[in-house]
């Protein structure tokens, strides 16, 4: 084996890790997402039972306030800043692609 053919052999190998290591990051990604969906659900079905079937959309403005509907306005807090946080990964992921692709 000549020294061309170990250095194509370790580019292919090397490839294939990569392939693996991101499918693995969108695979996390998408256990996360479908997990958050989940608990989204159960929270606005326990707040449904809880408060005799009344639904997110009938508050309004200051009735969070008088509604004990602060978890609401957390969980939404927090599924805005989940969005910037993934949208921001995805955005570096795929400029560092980008970059891994012209080096090559």
């Amino acid at each position: 084996m000549t020294n061309e053919e170990r250095i194509l052999s370790l580019h292919q190998k090397m490839n294939k890790r990569r392939v693996m290591k991101e499918r693995r990051a969108n695979g996390a990604l998408g256990v996360g997402s479908l997990g958050l969906l989940g608990l989204v659900i159960a929270v606005i079905s326990h707040e449904q039972v809880l408060y005799g079937g009344m639904s997110a959309g009938t508050y309004t403005g200051s009735t969070f306030v008088f509604q004990n509907a602060g978890s609401y306005v957390l969980l939404a807090l927090a599924a805005f800043m989940l969005g910037v946080v993934i949208t921001v990964l995805c955005i570096r992921m795929k400029k560092r692609n980008q970059e891994e692709g012209k080096e090559e």
